[in-house]
């Protein structure tokens, strides 16, 4: 498996990881909201419910959000994927590793750089030349410039 595939594989698992994160802290938000509005305020408005659901929902997004680049770089380091993982695909998530890496005075374990081969197609190689009468084509006689 190559550096891209490992990285997408990775990010497809972060991904619905993170869905699942948004949806365990905006449910508990809610539930932690609505408990609070019931039970300590004692409150009927719909409308309390309402916009205390809303701030829940957005509070809930922006938490995961946070919580999301510190998990996923913390997995990065822990599990040393660095290395496995295409610097390209991965973003503000290794610009940020390199980052913390300066300043703890410990380099990110890149790996050695992949050795890229060129690969030509047949029509561009250099093509062996082999004429079957080539002493004949020596046989002819020079043109000088008196000629």
């Amino acid at each position: 498996m190559n550096k891209k595939t490992f990285t997408v594989l990775v990010m497809l698992i972060a991904t619905v990881l993170n869905i699942a994160l948004t949806l365990v802290l905006i449910t508990a938000l809610i539930t932690a909201c609505v408990i609070l509005l019931h039970l300590v305020i004692r409150t009927e408005s719909p409308g309390a419910y309402m916009g205390a659901s809303m701030i829940c929902f957005i509070g809930g997004v922006v938490v995961d959000m946070i919580l999301y680049s510190k998990i996923f770089i913390w997995c990065i380091r822990k599990f040393n994927l660095g290395p496995k993982l295409d610097p390209k695909l991965m973003g503000k998530y290794y610009d940020t590793l390199k980052q913390q890496a300066k300043a703890s005075g410990k380099p990110i374990d890149e790996g050695k750089p992949e050795k890229l081969k060129t690969v030509m197609p047949k029509s561009v190689l250099p093509e062996e030349d082999e004429w079957e009468g080539s002493e004949e084509a020596d046989s002819f006689p020079k043109l000088t410039d008196a000629d």
